[in-house]
Protein backbone atom coordinates (compact mmCIF):
# COMPACT_ATOMS: atom_id res chain seq x y z
CA UNK A 1 0.00 0.00 0.00
CA UNK A 2 1.18 3.35 -0.53
CA UNK A 3 0.41 6.69 0.46
CA UNK A 4 1.40 10.58 -0.03
CA UNK A 5 0.82 13.32 2.13
CA UNK A 6 2.40 16.76 2.87
CA UNK A 7 1.59 15.87 6.68
CA UNK A 8 3.34 13.00 9.16
CA UNK A 9 1.11 10.27 8.94
CA UNK A 10 3.66 7.16 10.09
CA UNK A 11 1.52 5.40 12.98
CA UNK A 12 -1.68 7.06 12.20
CA UNK A 13 -4.87 5.38 12.14
CA UNK A 14 -7.17 7.26 9.70
CA UNK A 15 -10.39 5.86 8.45
CA UNK A 16 -11.46 8.73 6.28
CA UNK A 17 -11.65 9.72 3.72
CA UNK A 18 -12.90 6.58 2.70
CA UNK A 19 -13.19 5.29 -1.06
CA UNK A 20 -16.03 2.66 -1.27
CA UNK A 21 -16.92 0.36 -4.39
CA UNK A 22 -20.10 -1.73 -4.26
CA UNK A 23 -21.98 -4.66 -5.99
CA UNK A 24 -24.99 -3.43 -7.06
CA UNK A 25 -26.71 -7.15 -6.46
CA UNK A 26 -28.25 -7.42 -3.26
CA UNK A 27 -28.13 -10.52 -1.11
CA UNK A 28 -31.46 -12.12 0.39
CA UNK A 29 -30.77 -13.25 3.83
CA UNK A 30 -29.23 -10.67 5.43
CA UNK A 31 -28.55 -11.46 9.10
CA UNK A 32 -27.07 -14.69 8.87
CA UNK A 33 -24.61 -12.59 5.62
CA UNK A 34 -23.96 -9.99 8.68
CA UNK A 35 -23.13 -12.81 11.08
CA UNK A 36 -20.98 -14.79 8.82
CA UNK A 37 -19.05 -11.23 7.55
CA UNK A 38 -18.46 -10.16 11.00
CA UNK A 39 -17.16 -13.09 12.72
CA UNK A 40 -14.66 -13.96 9.33
CA UNK A 41 -13.77 -10.44 9.09
CA UNK A 42 -12.70 -10.02 13.03
CA UNK A 43 -10.53 -13.42 12.39
CA UNK A 44 -8.77 -11.91 9.52
CA UNK A 45 -8.14 -8.43 11.02
CA UNK A 46 -6.62 -9.86 14.06
CA UNK A 47 -4.10 -12.35 11.57
CA UNK A 48 -3.58 -9.07 9.44
CA UNK A 49 -2.82 -7.10 13.08
CA UNK A 50 -0.47 -9.67 14.51
CA UNK A 51 1.51 -9.97 10.97
CA UNK A 52 4.09 -8.02 12.02
CA UNK A 53 6.35 -5.36 10.54
CA UNK A 54 6.17 -7.68 7.00
CA UNK A 55 2.50 -9.37 6.67
CA UNK A 56 -0.23 -6.78 7.66
CA UNK A 57 -2.99 -8.72 5.88
CA UNK A 58 -5.10 -11.32 6.34
CA UNK A 59 -7.18 -13.62 3.06
CA UNK A 60 -9.81 -16.74 3.34
CA UNK A 61 -12.68 -17.92 1.93
CA UNK A 62 -15.63 -19.44 4.16
CA UNK A 63 -19.05 -20.81 3.31
CA UNK A 64 -21.71 -20.43 5.78
CA UNK A 65 -24.96 -22.83 5.77
CA UNK A 66 -27.06 -21.96 2.93
CA UNK A 67 -25.34 -19.07 2.10
CA UNK A 68 -22.40 -18.29 -0.72
CA UNK A 69 -18.89 -18.66 -0.31
CA UNK A 70 -17.52 -15.37 0.71
CA UNK A 71 -13.64 -14.40 0.09
CA UNK A 72 -12.39 -12.05 2.46
CA UNK A 73 -8.85 -10.13 2.08
CA UNK A 74 -8.00 -7.02 4.87
CA UNK A 75 -4.58 -5.34 5.11
CA UNK A 76 -2.88 -2.57 6.86
CA UNK A 77 -0.08 -0.18 6.45
CA UNK A 78 2.83 -2.01 7.91
CA UNK A 79 3.35 1.35 10.06
CA UNK A 80 0.65 0.56 12.44
CA UNK A 81 0.91 -1.18 15.63
CA UNK A 82 -1.37 -4.60 16.30
CA UNK A 83 -4.04 -2.25 17.86
CA UNK A 84 -3.92 0.50 15.51
CA UNK A 85 -4.23 -1.74 12.43
CA UNK A 86 -6.95 -3.63 14.51
CA UNK A 87 -8.88 -0.27 14.62
CA UNK A 88 -7.99 0.72 11.47
CA UNK A 89 -9.84 -2.68 10.17
CA UNK A 90 -12.58 -2.27 12.20
CA UNK A 91 -13.25 1.42 11.10
CA UNK A 92 -13.60 0.26 7.15
CA UNK A 93 -15.85 -2.91 8.29
CA UNK A 94 -18.42 -0.59 9.14
CA UNK A 95 -18.24 1.37 6.03
CA UNK A 96 -20.15 -2.02 4.26
CA UNK A 97 -22.88 -1.87 6.54
CA UNK A 98 -23.23 1.90 5.53
CA UNK A 99 -22.75 1.90 2.06
CA UNK A 100 -22.64 -1.49 1.13
CA UNK A 101 -25.80 -2.64 2.68
CA UNK A 102 -26.76 -6.64 1.42
CA UNK A 103 -24.53 -6.36 -1.22
CA UNK A 104 -22.88 -8.82 -3.07
CA UNK A 105 -19.23 -7.25 -2.72
CA UNK A 106 -17.68 -4.49 -1.28
CA UNK A 107 -13.88 -2.91 -1.47
CA UNK A 108 -13.13 -0.04 1.26
CA UNK A 109 -9.90 1.84 0.49
CA UNK A 110 -8.85 4.38 4.08
CA UNK A 111 -5.64 5.95 3.90
CA UNK A 112 -4.92 3.30 6.65
CA UNK A 113 -6.11 0.43 5.24
CA UNK A 114 -7.82 -2.20 2.50
CA UNK A 115 -10.75 -4.18 2.83
CA UNK A 116 -12.14 -6.75 -0.11
CA UNK A 117 -14.95 -8.73 0.45
CA UNK A 118 -16.81 -10.92 -2.03
CA UNK A 119 -19.48 -13.56 -2.56
CA UNK A 120 -19.87 -16.00 -4.96
CA UNK A 121 -22.73 -18.89 -4.94
CA UNK A 122 -22.15 -21.66 -4.85
CA UNK A 123 -24.74 -23.58 -6.80
CA UNK A 124 -25.32 -21.29 -9.58
CA UNK A 125 -24.68 -23.09 -13.63
CA UNK A 126 -23.47 -19.92 -15.32
CA UNK A 127 -23.35 -20.91 -19.27
CA UNK A 128 -19.93 -19.18 -21.00
CA UNK A 129 -21.77 -16.75 -23.52
CA UNK A 130 -24.66 -15.26 -20.39
CA UNK A 131 -22.10 -13.88 -18.60
CA UNK A 132 -22.36 -9.92 -17.83
CA UNK A 133 -19.85 -7.51 -15.86
CA UNK A 134 -21.50 -6.24 -12.90
CA UNK A 135 -23.11 -3.29 -12.05
CA UNK A 136 -20.65 -1.46 -9.20
CA UNK A 137 -21.58 1.58 -7.26
CA UNK A 138 -18.67 3.83 -6.67
CA UNK A 139 -18.87 6.20 -3.61
CA UNK A 140 -16.06 8.91 -2.64
CA UNK A 141 -17.24 9.71 0.88
CA UNK A 142 -15.74 13.36 1.76
CA UNK A 143 -17.32 13.23 5.67
CA UNK A 144 -16.96 10.15 8.18
CA UNK A 145 -20.90 9.28 9.06
CA UNK A 146 -22.09 10.89 12.17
Amino acid sequence: MSRYSSRSMLRKVETCPPIVYCNANNYTDIDRFYDLLRNFLYKLSGEAAAGGLFRKFGAGNVTGPGLARMYVLVQCTRDLTEADCNESLEGAATYIQTYCYARWGSVIFTPSCKLYAFYKEASVDVQPNTLKPPTVHRYRVLSAPQ
